[in-house]
């Protein structure tokens, strides 16, 4: 029954693959986009291309090495298409010992946003010198 089903449903397609891919290189966090949602448009591509991806056998030691590959594969993608003001915090995670999993950097990530939009005359890691509404960076923390 079930094989029946992934025939039938389940319909492997070089273009889908291909568009997904060209999709996916294309995503990049837009100046207006928050990190949310960011994220969603990320994962709505990264899903339906896991998705086209075959589960590997259980105890298969090369097929974890491989699922842990393209998982930190997937956390650099989506770091690289961050918008500069993340670049800061892109440069912690990638060089961390160990590699962020992709939930550790949307965490860290949403932090550094909020963080920075409580502060609006502090731009990450720059003092402004010229603050609307203040007359001294100072004055803002």
């Amino acid at each position: 029954m079930w094989k029946y089903f992934e025939q039938r449903y389940i319909q492997p397609s070089g273009a889908l693959h291909f568009s997904l891919l060209q999709n996916l290189h294309n995503t990049q966090q837009q100046q207006d986009m928050s990190i949310e949602e960011y994220y969603g448009a990320f994962t709505r591509i990264t899903g339906q291309l896991c998705s086209m991806v075959l589960k590997s056998s259980v105890g298969c030691k090369s097929c974890v090495a491989k699922e842990e590959y393209e998982h930190r594969t997937l956390v650099f993608q989506f770091v690289m298409g961050l918008k500069q003001d993340f670049e800061n915090i892109h440069t912690q995670l990638l060089s961390r010992t160990t590699p962020p999993t992709l939930t550790e950097a949307l965490a860290s990530l949403i932090a550094e946003e909020t963080r920075s939009s409580s502060f609006p005359c502090y731009h990450f890691n720059t003092f402004s010198t010229q603050c609307s509404g203040f007359s001294s960076a100072a004055k803002c923390f």
